[in-house]
């Protein structure tokens, strides 16, 4: 984890490979806030991430990343529970209008009304009251990971509806010829335009990472919403940890 920086307000990890209904209480009980359920690079079906999400009720926000070309599955997601989505690849105006289309209410989207489940605990509630209240409550986070989305970077922003912007630093060091060279001054100019962006409309700003240098970098330009590492990566560090201590031991 970064050193010698602000703490994050929000701090969470990548559900990347595993679906057991223990892992966000295993996760919430570790002292995490939420975790990303990755419906863009992982296997998961449908039940697996409604059961994710079932499991993480009141200990462990869950959202679930959903690319923009699937987004007709967010109204599965969101009616199971979910706190709410992070679309990748958000690299115009237009593409964050889509992604505030599925995941609010009208009047700031198009999500279908389907009230008397699990996102409303099967209660019986004030549809009108309860729709205002989704719409605050529910969020939609735009992975920033292209440079059109640099370039476009207040259009998208600017989106009513839209909670928070998220640098996703792989693809864009990609796609800005430098793959994996997080010392890149890209990301520092990214990391710059988020956070002027989120204090500008009133956003949350984040990154997506498991580069300790980078995660404090992006702390000290003010984000607060950081999604550290995957459960995969922290199970095997965790693993190669303990195997090296024995190792000491034995000595």
């Amino acid at each position: 984890m970064p050193d010698h920086s602000p703490s994050p307000q929000h701090l969470g990890t990548m559900i990347c490979e595993f679906a057991g209904p223990a892992l966000p209480r295993i996760l919430a009980s570790a002292g995490l806030v939420f975790a990303v359920v990755d419906g863009e690079h992982g296997a998961f079906d449908d039940a697996q991430v409604s059961t994710l999400i079932a499991a993480a009720w009141d200990a462990l926000e869950i959202y679930v990343r959903v690319p923009l070309s699937e987004m007709a599955r967010t109204r599965r997601y969101l009616d199971a529970g979910a706190t709410g989505i992070v679309a990748p690849m958000v690299s115009s105006r237009a593409d964050c209008e889509l992604l505030v289309e599925a995941t609010k209410y009208p009047p700031l989207g198009r999500r279908g009304v389907s009230t008397f489940r699990a996102h409303t605990d099967f209660q019986r509630v004030d549809v009108a009251e309860y729709l205002g209240r989704a719409n605050t409550g529910v969020h939609a986070l735009a992975q920033v990971e292209t440079p059109a989305a640099l370039d476009r970077l207040d259009a998208i922003a600017s989106v009513p509806g839209l909670d928070g912007l998220v640098l996703g630093p792989n693809d864009l060091l990609t796609n800005a010829g430098a793959p994996a060279r997080y010392d890149h001054p890209v990301l520092d100019e990214a990391l710059r335009a988020i956070a002027a962006a989120a204090r500008t409309h009133g956003l949350t700003a984040g990154v997506m990472t498991s580069n300790a240098a980078l995660a404090s970098r992006a702390l000290a330009h003010g984000c607060t919403w950081l999604c550290w590492s995957s459960d995969s990566a922290l199970l095997h560090g965790a693993v190669a940890n303990a195997r090296d201590a024995f190792r000491e031991t034995d000595r």
